[in-house]
């Protein structure tokens, strides 16, 4: 039976016409209802936005008036004072009006006890002075009145645009809550109107009435996107619409949001579904079982076959095979198909593993057979070079024996890369006083740091760890080498810290940095990001094994153009072992 039958028979046995058609109507009631919800989410938040805007409409107005008559007929300080006394008393919506000079002083207020306090630390008092325009001010408690308002301010201008005073009025919040609750119309389960500065002045939750705290980080989110609309949140572990916009007209300086709790909504609606529900489920758990019991035996049996096999091949056996005799067309094919794969892989893998050993005997008999060679024109460089000695000759020796040495160098290098390979290095662990292997591996390099002109440092310390001393002092010696060969100017530094439990390692240069792109490339064998370096290019391919042997982590961070920083971890040798070797 074919795979595609197979499956069409699961969904018409799991979901049958009867279910779906349900299921759809049940999906369709609830978006329908859903948008109803947003809908008048919507209506509602802009009727409060509306009724807010008279609000601040009404004060823009007034002030307008007040500046322009201030403008045309100047008063001093007493007329003045009672003239904005006169003002407020006959407004229920003001709290407080008053005049302030250019530096800020207030010279005369409907409130006596304002006189001569100062809103010069008042952004808005500075904005409307500065800029020349009607400004809607914050939440506040101290500025106008002494008591939790919204402020306004405009500027009273000369002629040439220059303002000579401000006028600042505040309007009551609770006379501001009142227009919001006017008319009956339905309340949300919060309604919240917060200021420029993200201060709520109004929050209307359950009848009680709340200011001044700053508002919900989800009602934040909404505020920055500056545009009417609504979304669902999770306010207090509860699913809510919330529906807001900001006062049009008004720079985003006043955010009105109205919130209604979706779960309340949409309670008749789940109890109607919550039934319909429990027939449907009836109905799925009949089909789901007959679905189980085909799929079991069907798909799942030849499936859970390949995985075992997946799972085999994964572990490098890859004589296991799944065959195709499975029930399904399609899951039996891909059983052959995988069969064929996983042959073809062992015999790769087979290739692989002869042309690995071919090369680690290539490197080791070419370390073997180039020793004695090597010594012997060691021995007649040697020689000559006595004979030479103090003759227009002894500068060819002297190039002879350099060439002698990095040929000494690579053919050790060759030796220890094959010696890795084979696997018959063995780990002998014991503690180490890290100081003097430091120390060992920087006066092997200072010399060859030292003619670069490159300042070689080594930072004493007192740490003893746990580690083989000979390769340990293999993997410094090829990073130290490393930093020294691709440093042209500054130095290298060799040291370590304590991270805990371990011993970091550090080999610092300010080389010639590599790029990004390219640290994962520079521990693979014959690996040389300039072409024109020495070697062989098996340096850090050497400390990547010896790390992977000694289970001694290496990283490396690097800029180009500013250095590199390799580090090894090493742990650190136990108390009673360290103590016995530092004595």
């Amino acid at each position: 039976m074919r795979l595609s039958r197979t499956l069409f028979l699961l969904v018409l046995l799991a979901l049958a016409l009867p279910v779906v058609l349900q299921v759809l109507d049940e999906l369709t009631v609830r978006q329908r209802r859903q948008d109803e919800l947003r809908a008048a989410a919507l209506q509602y938040v802009q009727v409060a936005e509306a009724r807010v805007g008279q609000a601040v409409d009404g004060a823009r107005r007034f002030l307008d008036t007040l500046v322009q008559v201030l403008s045309t007929a100047p008063l001093d300080a007493a007329h003045c004072d009672q003239f904005l006394a006169l003002i407020q008393s006959h407004s229920l919506r003001y709290r407080a009006l008053a005049l302030a000079s250019p530096d800020g002083t207030i010279a005369c207020a409907s409130q006596q006890e304002l006189v001569g306090t100062s809103v010069s630390r008042w952004p808005r008092f500075v904005e409307a002075r500065d800029q020349g325009h009607f400004v809607i001010g914050e939440y506040t408690t101290e500025q106008i009145g002494g008591q939790p308002t919204l402020s306004f301010a405009a500027p009273v201008l000369r002629p040439g645009g220059v303002a000579v005073s401000v006028v600042l009025a505040s309007i009551s919040l609770d006379w501001l809550a009142a227009q919001l609750t006017r008319n009956g119309q339905p309340m949300p389960e919060a309604l919240t109107v917060a200021d420029h500065a993200g201060t709520v002045l109004i929050g209307l939750t359950g009848g009680a009435h709340t200011r001044g705290q700053k508002l919900d980080p989800a009602y934040r989110a909404l505020r920055e996107r500056g545009v009417e609309g609504v979304s669902e949140i999770d306010l207090g572990g509860r699913a809510t619409i919330v529906a807001y916009t900001p006062l049009r007209d008004a720079r985003n300086d006043i955010f009105i949001a109205a919130a209604f709790d979706k779960a309340r909504f949409f309670a008749p609606l789940d109890r109607d579904s919550l039934r319909d529900a429990l027939g449907i489920a009836l109905a799925a758990l009949l089909a789901m079982a007959a679905a189980w019991s085909i799929a079991a035996h069907v798909v799942g049996r030849p499936i859970r076959r390949l995985a075992a096999a997946a799972s085999q091949w994964h572990q490098g056996d890859y004589a296991t095979r799944v065959g195709g005799d499975a029930w399904v067309k399609e899951i039996g094919s891909l059983g052959a198909v995988f069969d064929e794969l996983a042959a073809k892989l062992d015999a790769r893998e087979r290739e692989l593993r002869a042309a690995s050993d071919a090369k680690r005997r290539l490197l080791a008999a070419a370390g073997h057979d180039l020793r004695q060679p090597l010594q012997v024109l060691t021995f007649a460089i040697d020689k000559l070079g006595r004979i030479a000695r103090g003759r227009p000759e002894a500068t060819e020796v002297a190039r002879a024996e350099r060439a002698l040495d990095r040929l000494t160098a690579a053919l050790d290098t060759l030796v220890e890369a094959a010696r890795l390979d084979s696997g018959v290095v063995q780990v002998r662990l014991r503690p180490i006083l890290l100081g003097d292997l430091l120390d060992e591996v920087g006066e092997e390099w200072r010399g060859r740091a030292e003619a670069k002109g490159l300042a070689l440092r080594v930072v004493p310390t007192r740490e003893v760890v746990e580690s083989d001393p000979t390769l340990l002092r293999s993997m410094l010696h090829n990073l130290v080498g490393n930093a020294v060969k691709y440093t042209a100017r500054g130095g290298v530094l060799l040291g370590c810290r304590r991270h805990g439990a371990r011993v970091r390692i550090e080999v610092v240069d300010t080389g010639i940095g590599i790029a990004r792109d390219k640290l994962d490339r520079i521990f693979a064998e014959f690996e040389q990001l300039d072409g024109a370096a020495d070697g062989f290019g098996l340096g850090l391919a050497i400390v990547r094994r010896t790390a992977e042997l000694l289970q001694h982590p290496v990283s490396v961070r690097s800029e180009p153009g500013r250095g590199s920083r390799f580090a090894i971890d090493v742990p650190r040798a136990a108390l009673a072992r360290a103590v016995m070797l530092e004595t």
